[in-house]
């Protein structure tokens, strides 16, 4: 018996352009999962969305946004981010 897997639910950190780069490829291969959500910290972007995928708003406040829109891993899309970061 075959059974359905459902695709893996994704954050993605960084609504800039490497973030936005990679919810493309994403969802021209769904097989790689769904992006569920942005999280970013540019106060510009929070409240809008990418592609119909929404900005939630800061990394710190993931834990609120997970109990609103759970997801099962988090890509990192900050180039520019220090390893502190």
């Amino acid at each position: 018996m075959e059974t359905t897997r459902k695709p893996k639910k994704i954050y993605i950190i960084g609504a800039g352009i490497a973030g936005v780069s990679i919810a493309r490829e994403i969802k021209e291969k769904p097989v790689l999962g769904e992006v569920v959500a942005f999280l970013d910290d540019d106060p510009r972007k929070i409240g809008t969305s990418i592609m119909d995928i929404p900005v939630l708003g800061p990394l710190k406040d993931v834990h609120t946004f997970y109990h609103k829109v759970p997801a099962d891993e988090a890509i990192i899309a900050i180039p520019s981010a220090t390893r502190e970061q």
